[in-house]
């Protein structure tokens, strides 16, 4: 029997004491990196980041809202992170929680806001 992928999203919340383009540079070019070379063989099939679009000449940077109320939504960005099955993902894990880690994550992110779920079925639909 083949093994399934397992796909985590990340809830992530940038300190406020950052833009929302220096919590992304750090995530970039600072966190990624850490994580990539910790990891080593261990680092997940895929992990993409995707960043709220916020107003960035406004000094509270708003979030950009087509729909709801701006004040409900607690993060700043989400990655999509896929491990080719759920051993792949255990074995990644033990990476979150190296002390380098952690105390990067206290650089850039609120952590106590941070959530992290495991996705269900996935259906797609397209324009024909």
């Amino acid at each position: 029997m083949p093994s399934t992928p397992v796909t985590l999203v990340v809830f992530v919340t940038r300190k406020p004491t950052l833009s929302p383009a220096e919590f992304e540079h750090h995530w970039e070019h600072v966190h990624v990196p850490l994580l990539k070379s910790l990891a080593g063989p261990t680092f997940p099939l895929s992990h993409r980041r995707h960043y709220l679009s916020r107003e960035p000449s406004a000094p509270d940077y708003p979030l950009r809202v087509l729909v709801g109320d701006p004040e409900a939504v607690n993060f700043d960005a989400f990655t999509v992170v896929t491990f080719d099955n759920e051993a792949a993902m255990y074995a990644f894990l033990p990476t979150m929680s190296r002390p380098e880690v952690l105390e990067d994550e206290d650089k850039f992110t609120v952590k106590e806001k941070m959530r992290t779920v495991i996705l269900g079925a996935v259906n797609t639909a397209t324009r024909d």
